[in-house]
């Protein structure tokens, strides 16, 4: 079972600045294919001018992938998610390949447009999309009010800073480091830990056999 993620571009015909949109998508998928080059089977590329492509071998970390896609372009886009099986042969060149991992992932992205998700999964386990989903649901809900502080926040503490390392990065208005409790409050306030445990779901989340 092959994972296909097919993204586009949330109102790409009102972009005015399309070159350095382009430059900016193509330099973030060229170092998410580095960073994951054990895990991509066919390298994220731009398709179709304002959408982006990429298959993995498995399912484990899909949404570390989206998370950085997220956090890193200056865009919003909405992904499709197809798990399955690849008709023809194994490409690098996702273009080049067909089959049901691809028709899933183009119809997850539309149901996504249809729905106003940022993201969905398809496969042929009604049961397993429909947790998996779910799960992704109440993750967009909890991190849509974050505010640009809970993202600077998180951001470091992702990167395993404590609070006391991320205080001394952080400034108040009047330029002052904000405290430990500060730091701690702020992550509470985002529901942090819990949405750490569900990503960490996501991530480890192995596709039914049957």
């Amino acid at each position: 079972m092959y994972v296909v993620l097919t993204c586009d571009i949330v109102h790409s015909r009102e972009i005015t600045n399309r070159l350095e949109v382009q430059e900016t998508l193509k330099s973030v998928i060229n170092q998410i294919n580095l960073d994951y080059s054990e895990r991509i089977i066919s390298p994220f590329v731009i398709v179709w001018g304002d959408s982006f492509q990429g298959v993995l071998k498995e399912l484990k970390n899909f949404y570390s992938i989206f998370e950085r896609l997220e956090e890193e372009l200056p865009f919003n886009f909405r992904c499709g998610i197809g798990i399955g099986t690849i008709s023809t042969t194994i490409s690098k060149n996702s273009m080049e390949m067909d089959g049901p991992a691809f028709y899933r992932s183009r119809g997850a992205l539309e149901i996504a447009h249809k729905n106003q998700r940022s993201v969905w999964i398809q496969s042929k386990n009604k049961s397993f999309d429909q947790l998996t989903n779910s799960l992704l649901t109440l993750l967009n809900i909890l991190k849509e009010p974050w505010t640009d502080r809970q993202k600077e926040v998180i951001h470091y503490r992702r990167q395993g800073l404590t609070y006391e390392k991320i205080g001394k990065r952080i400034k108040t208005k009047n330029s002052n480091n904000i405290t430990k409790q500060a730091v701690s409050n702020i992550l509470k306030s985002a529901h942090w830990e819990e949405i750490r445990i569900a990503i960490e779901t996501l991530n480890n989340l192995t596709f039914p056999v049957c």
